[in-house]
């Protein structure tokens, strides 16, 4: 009874994809139109829209492919084809221009660029819980001495960060070294995390003297060699854009090492070799869900995603309303708890780990 349903919500969201004229007013959806993530997201965000279609039956979608083209500018796109609302996955390149007129727009697992609008809102998982299934993942493959290499800024920042409280607390016998990138430049922090001086003395010979009255005597100096670091692998979190830069260096500097990357998919499509990308390690909520437990079943690795997308398209509608103040809000992921402009999904007692 399932495949029915996913295959009905399949043909919509092939459907939504150009549906709504540029001129009528929808809800722009912007993320990636491949991906399993993506998809995932997308079939939550359908099923919530199915669910409450029968109360909003004018209200329309309209998805933009941001593989085609820089959210920021589809951002602008969307809104001067009289979007009502916006639903980004990730992040903006850039803050809406000022210019452009605001409309209320949620930024799922994204982080609010500077200068916000107040309309703008972020909804993501709970770090904590999902730092500590990274942390689950990196010992499965062996990683005990590790390096964790993040973005500087965002949620990989804070996840990054949260993998290492959690190795000292859950297995004190990992061994984490963290670095981050700072605007793509791995700097000299990446030939220190990967690499140790070692202190080395040496004889060599020193002469002074005259040409034909030379005297040579030897001298002990003290030199400072690198050797490579005793390492399982390493882990990083970046956003997709940096990882060619990111593996192309890594290989550069030890390409022996395993490299465990938090994404979805490879940018250039040619994962290289010793890297094995994994999407959100998440279980499945076993709390019931009415409205997607029909659907969660058939695509249980991505539970989590479709369950996320549904809480962003809901979240959004009340948002929308102004019918929420800073008060929780139960979803389908978990508890929805509001920090400021931030909303953090809190597993339900019971959840998996």
């Amino acid at each position: 009874m399932f495949k029915p349903f996913i295959l009905a919500l399949f043909l919509l969201r092939i459907s939504l994809y150009g549906w709504a004229a540029p001129t009528e007013p929808a809800i722009a959806v912007l993320m990636p139109e491949s991906g399993s993530q993506s998809s995932a997201l997308q079939i939550g965000i359908l099923a919530q829209y199915y669910a409450e279609f029968a109360k909003n039956p004018a209200r329309t979608l309209h998805f933009y492919d941001t593989l085609s083209d820089s959210a920021a500018h589809l951002y602008s796109r969307a809104v001067h084809e009289h979007a009502t609302a916006v639903l980004i996955e990730g992040n903006l390149d850039s803050a809406p221009e000022p210019t452009t007129d605001a409309v209320p727009t949620l930024m799922i697992r994204g982080t609010l660029p500077e200068n916000s609008p107040a309309s703008f809102w972020a909804l993501d998982d709970d770090p904590h819980p999902k730092a500590d299934r990274i942390l689950r993942k990196a010992e499965d493959l062996g990683f005990r001495r590790m390096v964790i290499i993040s973005s500087a800024t965002g949620p990989d920042s804070l996840i990054a960060s949260l993998v290492q409280s959690s190795a000292r607390i859950m297995n004190p016998s990992i061994q984490t070294t963290a670095i981050q990138l700072h605007h793509g430049r791995l700097g000299d922090q990446l030939h220190a995390a990967l690499y140790s001086s070692v202190p080395e003395q040496v004889r060599v010979v020193v002469s002074s003297g005259r040409r034909h009255h030379r005297h040579h005597h030897y001298k002990t100096i003290t030199i400072v060699r690198s050797q490579p670091r005793s390492l399982d692998g390493i882990m990083v979190l970046v956003s997709p854009h940096e990882l060619p830069a990111l593996a192309w260096a890594l290989h550069k500097e030890r390409p022996d090492l395993k490299v465990l990357a938090m994404a979805d998919t490879w940018p250039q499509g040619t994962i290289p070799n010793q890297w094995q990308l994994t999407g959100p390690l998440q279980g499945a909520p076993l709390h019931p869900d009415l409205v997607l437990d029909s659907v969660a079943p058939d695509i249980t690795h991505d539970a989590a995603s479709i369950r996320l997308g549904a809480d962003a398209f809901n979240l959004l509608s009340l948002l929308m309303q102004g019918s929420i103040q800073d008060q929780d809000l139960r979803g389908h992921s978990g508890l929805l708890h509001p920090v400021g402009t931030h909303w953090w999904i809190e597993p339900y007692p019971g959840d998996k780990p």
